[in-house]
């Protein structure tokens, strides 16, 4: 396994710390590997600007129309653009224009939408001065058809976006946003599933990630890691025959194969029902794993009316487990009901040094 930078890349934090300081003056346009969420920063940024409107065009699928149409002005005898009305032109409201995937866009809808990119403008109209401009690209070594000319780079800046890591993508994200706990054990336990391809000169010595030089059908990235945890969340509704499919056609047959002891082993879990009804009497994992497990399908169901019954059965495992469950679910943006919870509040109380 080879271990090397190509150049200087920035996480994902820090993409959206520069591009809210300078998008609404510097255009970037976001390199990064395939899947690795870079359509999300708009997302990101949305919670940094609540009253800016989200403008997102996938431009692979934009036609010309979609931007804008020809209009004539008979009294004066012109003609001019009339522009989509996402962009905010016709009300003058700030926006976060997100041109996704600009490299493979047409020629005609680059046009189209260059001087928004390059200048903040569609035809005579200057967008709000307060408006984020910001667009992504794929790596041009990943060879899927992202073309950037010269004289329309050096108009704007490029970063490239470093593949978020195993470790970062569970504990800042998956924790938090209904990942199956399943991925989450898997990935934890496989973080080479994260890994970036040019971490190997040989393809096959990762078979579950994309590579440019390989033919993979289905391949693990952070998006389709999203899209698996989505099919087993839903499992009890279809057959196993139908999740393995799934699951191959999403992540890839390797990586589906994986999965399938920590399916498994989360099928074979207390359900819900039966701790919130029984927490001192719920069965109780022996495994560490399937402990942690039940802790992360806890953080993302617990809420005011769970949290007490959870505490009674969290506090029949270890202090380890406790802790992950308390130190986490803290950091959730709606956690006000915890911390009106007295069980939840005197476990913090006894146990302040977990919380420095």
């Amino acid at each position: 396994m080879k271990k090397q930078a190509y150049s200087i890349q920035t996480t994902y934090a820090e993409t959206v710390d520069l591009i809210a300081a300078i998008g609404h003056e510097v255009s970037v346009v976001v390199e990064g590997h395939i899947g690795s969420g870079k359509s999300s920063l708009i997302n990101s940024l949305a919670e940094r600007f609540p009253t800016h409107r989200k403008v997102y065009m996938d431009m692979t699928v934009m036609h010309e129309g979609d931007i804008r149409i020809p209009a004539i002005n008979h009294e004066r005898k012109t003609t001019e653009f009339y522009y989509n009305e996402s962009f905010g032109l016709h009300d003058n409201v700030p926006v976060i224009l997100m041109l996704d995937e600009y490299g493979k866009a047409s020629k005609p809808v680059k046009d189209a939408t260059m001087s928004a990119l390059v200048e903040r403008r569609f035809g005579n109209a200057r967008m709000h001065p307060r408006s984020i401009v910001l667009a992504t690209t794929n790596l041009g070594a990943e060879n899927v058809g992202d073309v950037f000319q010269a004289h329309h780079r050096n108009r704007v800046t490029t970063v490239k976006m470093a593949k978020t890591d195993a470790e970062t993508w569970i504990n800042q994200w998956a924790k938090f946003n209904n990942i199956a706990p399943e991925i989450i054990m898997w990935v934890g336990e496989r973080p080479d599933v994260l890994h970036p391809y040019d971490y190997y000169d040989n393809a096959n010595d990762n078979v579950h990630i994309y590579h440019p030089k390989a033919q993979r059908a289905a391949f693990v990235t952070h998006r389709s890691l999203e899209q698996a945890s989505k099919i087993i969340n839903h499992r009890d509704h279809f057959s196993p025959v139908a999740l393995e499919s799934a699951l191959a056609g999403t992540v890839g047959a390797p990586a589906a194969v994986d999965l399938q002891a920590w399916i498994a082993m989360g099928d074979s879990l207390p359900k819900r029902a039966e701790i919130i009804n029984d927490p001192t009497g719920a069965r109780v994992p022996d495994q560490v794993a399937g402990k942690l497990m039940l802790t992360y399908q806890a953080i993302n169901w617990v809420d005011d009316t769970t949290i007490e019954p959870w505490m009674d059965y969290m506090a029949r495992m270890n202090k380890e487990v406790q802790a992950l469950f308390c130190t986490t679910v803290i950091k959730k943006p709606n956690k006000m009901f915890v911390l009106d919870c007295d069980k939840f509040t005197s476990f913090a109380i006894k146990n302040q040094y977990l919380f420095a």
